[in-house]
């Protein structure tokens, strides 16, 4: 994938995150298998799915700020698992 692609996908993604963050809400759940491409090699054809764990801002206060769905853990959060274990 060509820089320019990478950064109209990026772009495209970060607009989908502010609408729904523009209604307070927090999808919880990005990851790789929830961003859709609307057409082959449209990058900025990009589509938010599964919010099946998203909430309204109005509860994070009440809710751990991170977790992890089974199946995926970002790189990021599994080294602070693994440091604490250690």
């Amino acid at each position: 994938m060509k820089e320019e692609d990478c950064a109209r996908l990026i772009k495209s993604i970060l607009l989908g995150i502010k609408h729904i963050h523009k209604y307070n809400y927090v999808h919880r759940d990005l990851k790789p298998s929830n961003i859709v491409l609307m057409s082959e090699g449209d990058y900025t054809s990009v589509k938010l799915v599964d919010f099946g764990l998203c909430l309204s801002s109005c509860f994070l206060g009440i809710l751990p700020r991170t977790f992890s769905c089974l199946g995926y853990v970002s790189s990021v959060r599994l080294q602070a698992i693994i440091s604490k274990m250690l």
